[in-house]
């Protein structure tokens, strides 16, 4: 986001989610509008969070292993909260 206006919202938003005023729903729907993934090839699309889930279940799966859902659940919301609160986090290079 670009300019004051932004930044304002940003860190509103940031002190929201950390106090718990922002249900899940809510919290979603913000990083799937607002949140774009920047593609190793240099392309961006918008998040979504059933990709990251795919890719843990592969991972489990390359292993042999299988993740219950409620597992791979938590696994993303971790991911989620990784990459919401520690901006270092935000790449996979």
């Amino acid at each position: 986001m670009q300019g004051c206006h932004g930044q304002y919202f940003q860190e509103n938003l940031d002190y929201a989610v950390f106090a718990g005023y922002l249900s899940e729903i809510i919290q979603q729907y913000i990083l799937k509008v607002l949140m774009q993934v920047t593609k190793r090839n240099g392309t961006t699309e918008p998040y979504n969070r059933e990709k990251i889930a795919v890719a843990i279940r592969k991972s489990f799966a390359s292993t042999g292993r299988e993740a219950a859902d409620d597992t791979i659940q938590k696994m993303v919301h971790e991911v989620e909260s990784f990459v919401r609160d520690d901006a270092t986090g935000r790449s996979v290079e």
